[in-house]
């Protein structure tokens, strides 16, 4: 069974030889900070890594590496160009102003924060229509297709990943997070208009530019990151998630499905138990992060009530065991994931729940990665 087949087979609900693993990309990538200490002890050759993310600081892992990790995927990405102001700001292909945040702990950048949205201070729905949207350069589109070709050749699962978050995220951001949480529904009408237009004016044009060029024919899996859940609660009802993101996430998810024969990922962190069943409906094929320590992520009880319709993804904690647990505990608890998530021995593909962060302890990467089923 190579790699494609066993990922495909996860999600199919179909026998494996052993649990996919997929390591890279957004959502289970590695911090740089860690990757790079990681690399000064265990491949010194490959020192320093690249930034994949700046946003998020995470590396580029190396093929080298990926291969001797047996890594099932590979990512790729059609990506939209930043405006480097400095080492520590930066313009996003939106308008949206980051700047970096500093650990005196790391004595490095550990990650970048939005400071400036382009709608922050304004209420006119003409200021949307008349938005210009980023636009994909040829180049960022070649390059993607050449990678995932090359990929497919090699039996990998190729993963295209999301090159913004998705059509609640990116809504969010447009405003910043303080003034939608505080003003959602005092002006409705204009946040409906906003994510209508990230819909359609963004996110549909992009996913029909992307999929319907040759990369359509090399991807397996299409990847969306659209936050909807806290540690113990969603970030909006699951009444206000059904009216205001649901009929705007299916339509992302249909006209992806239509374009190209691929499955579907949905990353989203948090307290989502209530609206799995819907993310099932709309054809949501492959789901993540499952975080163990959210509220009502209960992995035993997901996998019973929803295994047999949807593929889990994730799962290994990320806030306490992987940082502060000892590589006994780590193997420890990929194994509860293996028992819980993976526990018919299919539908499962091995991811942490989230990204390996800067505190993660270079044994625990270790033990993450050796731990087996």
């Amino acid at each position: 069974m190579n790699s494609r087949d066993r990922v495909l087979a996860a999600i199919n609900h179909e026998p494996l030889d052993h649990f996919p693993l997929d390591i890279g990309g957004p959502i289970c990538g590695i911090s740089k900070i860690a990757y790079d200490n990681y690399l000064k002890k265990f491949a010194p050759n490959l020192f320093p890594s690249v930034l994949c993310d700046r946003f998020q600081q995470l590396s580029c892992v190396h093929e080298e590496m990926l291969k001797h990790w047996k890594v099932d995927t590979r990512h790729v990405c059609a990506k939209f160009l930043e405006k480097k102001i400095n080492n520590n700001s930066y313009f996003d292909a939106f308008g949206i102003k980051h700047e970096s945040i500093f650990s005196p702990h790391f004595n490095q950048i550990i990650y970048f924060n939005q400071v400036e949205w382009p709608f922050r201070s304004t209420w006119k729905i003409e200021d949307i229509e008349n938005f210009k949207w980023p636009k994909l350069e040829q180049k960022q589109l070649d390059e993607a297709c050449t990678a995932a070709k090359m990929f497919h050749d090699q039996d990998y699962a190729a993963i295209l990943d999301p090159p913004s978050g998705g059509v609640l995220e990116t809504t969010v951001w447009m405003v910043g997070i303080k003034r939608f949480f505080t003003d959602l529904h005092a002006h409705f009408e204009f946040f409906e208009s906003l994510i209508d237009h990230v819909t359609n004016t963004f996110y549909l044009p992009y996913w029909n530019e992307v999929l319907s060029e040759d990369l359509g024919e090399w991807i397996d899996i299409v990847l969306i990151g659209d936050d909807f859940g806290m540690q113990d609660r969603m970030i909006i009802s699951p009444h206000m998630w059904r009216k205001f993101v649901k009929p705007r996430l299916q339509k992302v998810v249909q006209t992806i499905k239509e374009l190209a024969k691929v499955k579907v990922q949905l990353h989203s962190c948090g307290s989502i138990y209530p609206i799995i069943p819907d993310l099932i409906e709309i054809g949501i094929d492959v789901l993540n992060p499952l975080q163990p320590k959210a509220q009502d992520m209960d992995h035993q009880n997901i996998k019973t009530e929803f295994g047999d319709r949807i593929c889990f993804h994730g799962g290994v904690d990320i806030q306490e065991v992987m940082p502060r647990g000892s590589p006994e505990e780590v193997q420890q608890e990929v194994q509860r994931v293996f028992r819980t998530l993976g526990a018919d021995g299919t539908g499962y593909i091995r991811a942490t729940a989230h990204n390996i962060l800067a505190d993660v302890p270079l044994e625990n990467i270790n033990a993450y990665i050796q731990a087996s089923d």
